[in-house]
Formats: C-alpha cells, structure tokens, sequence
C-alpha cells in the first residue's frame, strides 16, 4: 500500500505476467481476490480511509516501486510476512527488494 496525495490509499496487487487475453479476462479478478482481506479491513476502519486498488503485472518489487513513483506517492507501507532476515535474503523477499529500490520512505509491517 502507497500513501498518494491528498491522503488516499493506493492498495497495489501484482500479478504475474499473463497473456494478452487472460490479461483482458482474468487481471482485475485476480486482483479484487487477492485483496479481499485489505478490502475488507478498511471497510471496517472507523477513519473510512479513501482508496484505490491497482492491479498491475509484472516484477512485484519493481511494479510497486514504479507505480508508487507515478502516482507522486509520500511512502510505501508493505507487509514482511514474518521472514527473518536470513530467510529474507535466502528468498528475495519483495519487502527487501522494495526497500533497496524506492527513493521513498518504505514502512514495513509485521
């Protein structure tokens, strides 16, 4: 998730690479699944934040960094999932390969 102006929450969702046809079929699908748990968080938030979800394919650390860029966003708030540092490493964590590649505050959440 990305912090834009004007206070609204972009959620991101990366998909991996799909054909031009499942891209056009099955893309925002995906996306709207793969989401629902933070749909539903801030649905149920007492502040009823404004948001946006961005379905988008591609390198998940790199299509992250890139749309928060595009967007003019303040930050970068995204999940660690609980790795270790090691394990982290050992497996290419998107948290760690956004971190190194945003010029932009990155906050991560456990």
């Amino acid at each position: 998730m990305a912090m834009g102006q004007g206070s609204m929450l972009d959620l991101v969702n990366v998909q991996p690479w799909l054909s031009k046809e499942a891209a056009e079929t099955e893309l925002g699908r995906y996306g709207w699944a793969a989401t629902a748990r933070a749909r539903r968080a801030l649905a149920e938030s007492a502040t009823l934040i404004p948001w946006h979800l961005h379905v988008v394919m591609g390198d998940d650390a790199i299509a992250i960094v890139d749309l928060a860029e595009s967007l003019g966003c303040f930050g970068i708030c995204i999940g660690s999932h609980g790795l270790t540092a090691t394990e982290a490493v050992l497996l290419g964590s998107v948290t760690c390969k956004v971190l190194r590649l945003a010029r932009m505050p990155v906050l991560i959440v456990r």
